[in-house]
């Protein structure tokens, strides 16, 4: 609709300035009629240049308005920016961790089941085995062998637990992220 009203001040203008050429250029007017058409093409124009300095302080206004809104998208958008690279970091950050508590809790539980089973076979080696290794040999230093045997075995023993625990949380995870 402005652009309408504007258009039409504008034909309206245009209509005048054509009449007035066409007066002067054919000579049809007097003097003082030239100088009342003069007046009115003054009038108008300053009408016209009253309303050109509207719209281009108005336009002005609007553009600083745009340039600060689109600095301010742009200052925001650098701050989310930041804020997402924090939160990756944090995010990371965060995985390790779990990864590292995980772990830790998978070494106890295989520390925890290793030394169940070293407990295990300890009474297994005393109770089982040294009678019937000290009834069929005469040294002593089998049993004690057969224990060191035992006693290596262990940490052996505890990473296959630990490897077989961590298997099974890794298979959980990827079952409930199915």
């Amino acid at each position: 609709m402005a652009a309408n009203r504007s258009s039409d001040v504008f034909q309206k203008e245009t209509r005048q300035l054509e009449a007035l050429k066409h007066a002067v250029k054919g000579q049809d007017l007097s003097k003082e009629e030239l100088r009342e058409k003069f007046i009115e093409l003054c009038t108008q124009h300053e009408k016209l240049l009253m309303e050109a300095k509207l719209l281009t302080s108005s336009s002005d206004r609007l553009h600083y308005r745009l340039n600060e809104a689109n600095h301010q998208l742009q200052h925001q958008s650098e701050e989310i920016k930041s804020i997402n690279e924090d939160l990756a970091l944090k995010n990371e950050q965060l995985t390790r961790t779990i990864d590292l508590l995980t772990r830790a809790r998978i070494e106890n539980k295989a520390a925890s089941i290793t030394l169940a089973l070293a407990i295990l076979l300890f009474l297994l080696s005393e109770g089982l085995i040294e009678p019937i290794i000290e009834a069929n040999t005469d040294s002593a230093y089998i049993g004690l062998l057969f224990k060191g045997i035992i006693a290596l075995l262990l940490r052996p023993l505890d990473m296959i637990v630990e490897k077989i625990l961590l298997n099974r949380r890794i298979r959980q995870i990827e079952s409930a992220s199915a």
